[in-house]
């Protein structure tokens, strides 16, 4: 009895050790122990025939995960090639986009334009847009009267009327709240409406757009034919 005790918690020890190491590396342990514990066991007292199929188990739930593993990596694999070929589809069409981070070349002529989509939380104050460098610094702040026009637009220059040089920046939009004082922001969505001139599939997927600026594949809300 106290053989069989012994050999599970070794087992159990065994097998708490392998956790953190691969497929194969638990397979060839388990062969390893199972082999030196039949070997070394008490003549008087054999390795059960329970004990040896749950330890087999055990091997077999090993060799089955590193077979699922590969079928979901290959599976992965396959899904990302089918959403590259499909994303080439919306090269030449225009898209309605959530702005964010982007970056420039610093030769292009950047022209964004859009109309802000206000829900019932905005009020009537006006609308800030704001537009960072890659070091979080303000270069250029529009505002957007609410009273005359929803329509936004940017040509690219900085609060000087100087062309950006190439670097990677974020545009947003913001409406501080009717009491000013409060220091308290709220966000504003920030869409434009783009052709897709050319698709990149490097750093998880860049879009080249008319407006000038290269941004993140996923911000698209809409695709339409051009007109």
């Amino acid at each position: 009895m106290t053989n069989s005790i012994q050999s599970t918690t070794n087992t159990a020890s065994l097998y708490g050790k392998t956790q953190q190491k691969g497929p194969q590396s638990q397979k060839d342990e388990f062969l390893t122990m199972l082999t030196a514990q039949m070997t070394n066991q008490d003549p008087t007292e054999p390795m059960k025939t329970h004990e040896m199929t749950a330890q087999l188990a055990q091997i077999s739930t090993v060799e089955q995960l590193e077979k699922n593993n590969v079928l979901t990596s290959q599976l992965m694999g396959g899904i990302s090639s089918l959403n590259n070929f499909a994303s080439l589809e919306t090269v030449g069409k225009d898209a309605t986009l959530a702005l964010g981070n982007f970056k420039y070349d610093g030769t292009s002529d950047i022209k964004l334009s859009g109309e802000l989509k206000l829900s019932e939380k905005h009020t009537n104050e006006p609308v800030f847009i704001q537009i960072k460098d890659s070091k979080g610094r303000v270069v250029n702040e529009i505002e957007v009267d609410l009273s005359k026009s929803k329509e936004w637009a940017w040509d690219g220059k900085d609060s000087d009327g100087n062309k950006l040089p190439e670097g990677s920046y974020s545009i947003s939009a913001h409406q501080k709240q009717a009491d000013g004082d409060s220091g308290i922001k709220e966000p504003v969505p920030l869409l434009t409406k783009q052709t897709i001139a050319a698709i990149s599939f490097q750093n998880g997927g860049q879009m080249s757009l008319s407006g000038g600026i290269t941004v993140p594949m996923g911000g698209i809300v809409e695709i339409a034919e051009p007109k």
